[in-house]
Order: structure tokens, then sequence, then C-alpha cells
């Protein structure tokens, strides 16, 4: 990530002062930097990183170019997109990265409720709801149930994880429309 700031504040100041087709020797290029701070770039990262084109793309999977990447840690994840989510995840390919989501549950939609709900043994989950923490006194619970509202409290201080208020069918109604058993009829 370094790396990839101290190019474009290099381009920068390009653009500032007129273009530089060459950096002075003394200047490290962001292959040189990546070397030094312990990184292999592959072949084709260091002719990247070695580049200095007038206008330039990469089109690489996200395991290829950003493979330095070790964790990820997303809070408040129940707002994170699916997008963003399906977009951080492949980062941590090539290190087999850890994925922390810090979050309380916003529905029963998304990438969180359904990592949590129903993400098998990939996820270890913590569930610590303000019950059961001894640092909130009932006095405040109480109070903060009346200020919000049953649905949000049960949520951001129960870790619940709820339909949506202004849904037409309940998740347990939807979940019975695809039930495989069917029932007779004794007619």
């Amino acid at each position: 990530m370094n790396i990839a700031m101290l190019e474009r504040r290099l381009l920068q100041a390009e653009q500032a002062i007129g273009r530089i087709d060459r950096p002075p020797p003394a200047w490290p290029t962001p292959g040189d930097l990546a070397v030094a701070a312990g990184l292999d770039p592959d072949a084709w990262q260091r002719d990247f990183l070695t580049a200095r084109p007038h206008r330039g793309l990469l089109n690489c999977s996200r395991q290829s170019g950003k493979s330095t990447t070790s964790a990820a840690l997303a809070d408040e994840a129940a707002r994170i997109s699916n997008d963003l989510f399906t977009s951080v995840l492949p980062m941590l390919a090539v290190s087999d990265g850890d994925f922390i989501g810090l979050s309380t549950p916003f529905g029963r939609r998304g990438w969180w409720a359904d990592a949590y709900l129903s993400g098998g043994d990939t996820w270890q989950r913590w569930e610590i709801p303000a019950t059961a923490c001894p640092r909130i006194s009932a006095a405040f619970l109480t109070e903060a149930e009346r200020t919000v509202g049953s649905w949000w409290f049960q949520q951001e201080f129960l870790c619940q994880f709820l339909d949506s208020q202004t849904q037409v069918f309940t998740g347990t109604e939807i979940d019975m429309m695809f039930a495989e058993e069917v029932s007779t009829w004794n007619l």
C-alpha cells in the first residue's frame, strides 16, 4: 500500500513540475522500494513498478496485484455492501490473510448476516449482547430500549438478526414457501 502512495505522489509531482522522463539515479523506483521492504515482486510486478507510462492501466486479479495484504478489518460490517466484501476478500488470497468483521446486525440481509447465520465452520463467532457487559447498567438498557424502540434495541444491544420492519413477508414465511414437505388432505 505504501508503494502505491509513493508512486501516486511522484506522478502528482511530475504533473506539477512537468514531465520527468527518467528520475535522477538517486531516486529509488517503487520496485526498489518493494525489494527494500522485503517483498519479492513477481516479474510482471517489477515491470509495472518500474514503468513510467504517460497513461497506464493495470488489469489483474486482486490476488495477483495486491498480494501483500495480510489482514482486513471491517468495522460496522453489517453496513458494508456485498460488492465491497467480495472485492476485498480476494486481496487475502496469496497471503491466506485474516478477515475480521465487527458489527451488530442490520437485518437478515447481506454478507454479514449470511456469514454469521449460515457461514458454517469458515467463521469463528463471538456474541456479546449488552446484557453480558458488566459496564452497561440495566437502567441504561431500559432507557435505550424506550428511546430507540424494540426493533433497533434488539439488534444494536441484544445482537439479534431481525426481519426488516418494512418487508411484506417475514423470513419464516418466505422459507416456508420453499419447504419440501407437502401436506396431504383427506377428502
